[in-house]
């Protein structure tokens, strides 16, 4: 039985500690990785090359034994990877209401949005929480249709009044590869012009990371 002098804000701060948390050891674990697959570049190597000659050898031109540590340690740490995210994907429900994404709800700020918007803020998501400082025109961003100097003002879930410092962004991001996401921006003269765009982050593209856009908080 939970104890009943614990404020649900309480307990949304521990629930945000806990995913910075994660994200610092999502941080961690990719560090590790590029490290040891860098290794395999310096082996000119992969996860797959063979490690011995067609006579059934072991290779001289290549450290084998480095190789097979490396192969090792990336398994171990693509599993651990992918049980940070899930623990943030948890944690990021918690933070992210669900019935922010209800079709009444939606419907609800898309009305509000629409009954206002005199200074370009008010409108579908609320006010700005990001700038879009650059995109390669190459990745999900910009082939999305997203720009230079937009204002983000909801991505996905993600709101004003709950990125935490575009964390929760980051956290969404890192769920949803190949998934579609719908980003609400303001941008023209005075960003009074609200654009929807729907981004699919992939990795792989051809550049860093898995959006191809830089974005800074507001």
């Amino acid at each position: 039985m939970g104890n009943p002098t614990r404020s649900t804000s309480q307990e949304m701060d521990e629930t945000k500690d806990r995913l910075r948390g994660l994200m610092g050891r999502k941080d961690d674990i990719e560090a590790e990785m590029e490290g040891h697959r860098g290794r395999l570049l310096a082996e000119n190597s992969t996860m797959n090359s063979p490690l011995v000659t067609l006579d059934g050898f072991p290779r001289d031109d290549i450290d084998v034994l480095a190789v097979r540590q490396a192969r090792v340690r990336l398994i171990e740490l693509r599993n651990d990877h992918k049980a940070v995210m899930s623990e943030i994907e948890r944690a990021l429900h918690q933070v992210i209401p669900s019935s922010s994404d209800s079709p009444r709800s939606l419907n609800r700020e898309r009305q509000e949005g629409q009954g206002s918007g005199v200074d370009g803020t008010d409108v579908e998501g609320g006010e700005p929480f990001a700038l879009v400082k650059s995109v390669d025109e190459r990745g999900p961003a910009g082939k999305a249709g997203l720009k230079p100097d937009d204002l983000i003002v909801k991505f996905g879930s993600v709101l004003r009044s709950n990125n935490d410092g575009l964390k929760a962004l980051a956290a969404l991001v890192g769920t949803s590869e190949h998934k579609p996401i719908e980003v609400v921006v303001l941008r023209g003269e005075g960003n009074k012009e609200r654009v929807t765009k729907t981004l699919v982050p992939q990795s792989g593209w051809g550049g860093r990371g898995m959006l191809g856009m830089h974005v800074v908080p507001l």
